[in-house]
């Protein structure tokens, strides 16, 4: 799905601080150091809220998991109303296309979440799949879904 992440570039602040550019992350309140994967991030954090109704007190940003004896930190994950984890969300540069080690690695993270949904994303082209743990199948989706 195309979800013209770049309509939200004029709400992302970026200023220039010791000689590098900073992006300011809305969620941590904080300047980050402008690289191609986070600016991804951030404006598919204004999408969220601007567009979809979510929180940003319901988004927790690259935070530690621990899964096969390993430590990683997720990119985005999206908690619903009670707290619980909703959506993980794996974001790449632009220049990083969406392909099978992508899907492997946010599914690695969510071994231990398991979510009711996964989403990837370079800011171009957005994949999210519907979880069925039952049957063991991912389903995508043609539309985001809204906040819970």
């Amino acid at each position: 799905m195309n979800l013209k992440l770049l309509d939200y570039q004029p709400f992302i602040e970026i200023k220039r601080s010791n000689g590098r550019v900073e992006i300011k992350d809305p969620v941590r309140n904080k300047y980050l150091a402008l690289t191609p994967e986070e600016h991804v991030r951030q404006l598919f954090i204004q999408y969220l809220i601007r567009s979809k109704g979510y929180s940003k007190n319901r988004l927790s940003i690259e935070r530690e998991i621990h899964y096969n004896q390993r430590q990683k930190r997720f990119d985005l994950l999206i908690y619903d109303q009670n707290m619980q984890p909703y959506m993980l969300v794996e974001c790449k540069a632009p220049r990083v296309k969406l392909k099978q080690d992508t899907s492997e690695q946010i599914s690695s993270y969510n071994q231990g979440l398991r979510v009711p949904y996964l989403c990837m994303t370079n800011g171009q082209e957005t994949l999210v799949f519907k979880m069925d743990y039952q049957i063991h199948q991912a389903q995508l989706l043609a539309e985001f879904p809204d906040a819970p």
